[in-house]
């Protein structure tokens, strides 16, 4: 048995294309300025502003160690954070010590007067502040009746240099029945 011969199509062709479009396109991206890359620019300020931070932390780490004296004679609550990192704090007055303190009573023009005389002198091997001194006066139940504060004539003591000073109270609380000498510090004679 024969098959019917069956009419096949032939293949289509597409048409040709036409160039010319593709040709302008290509032709008018080649004349026009190239579009820039994006570049990413590096900055300097950031880097900068981190090294800047760094010296400042590292200056200020130095001055609070350094200075750490004056900051806890000036702020005294920092004492125990510098004692809490393990850095002793030594007192601006640390090595000053009374001597030989006297009192006499007198009468000048009427008035009793409490003279007080002693030495103040520097054990330390550092120069010293010389801090305010005060005087202070209790009676026999041990109560404080009376105080008052001065100065040493110098401002600080060089190793090994002492200093005489000298109080007048004027008018003397009648109950007071011992003299106490302080520094800033608390050092009492």
């Amino acid at each position: 048995m024969q098959r019917p011969a069956v009419d096949m199509p032939h293949p289509v062709e597409p048409p040709p294309l036409d160039a010319a479009p593709f040709e302008r396109a290509a032709r008018s991206s080649r004349d026009r300025p190239p579009v820039p890359a994006l570049r990413r620019e590096r900055t300097t300020a950031a880097p900068l502003a981190w090294a800047v931070l760094a010296v400042v932390l590292v200056a200020l780490t130095g001055a609070m160690v350094f200075l750490r004296e004056s900051i806890v004679a000036t702020w005294p609550a920092a004492g125990p954070l510098y004692a809490a990192i393990g850095l002793d704090v030594e007192p601006s007055s640390a090595g000053l010590e009374l001597r030989n303190v006297t009192s006499r009573e007198t009468v000048a023009d009427g008035a009793k007067i409490l003279l007080v005389e002693g030495e103040l002198a520097n054990g330390s091997q550092a120069l010293r502040e010389v801090p305010k001194l005060r005087g202070l006066l209790y009676d026999d139940r041990d109560r404080e009746v009376q105080r008052w504060s001065f100065s040493a004539p110098e401002r600080q003591l060089r190793p090994g240099q002492s200093v005489n000073f000298r109080t007048e109270l004027r008018n003397p609380a009648a109950s007071a029945v011992r003299l106490t000498i302080v520094l800033e510090n608390g050092e009492r004679r």
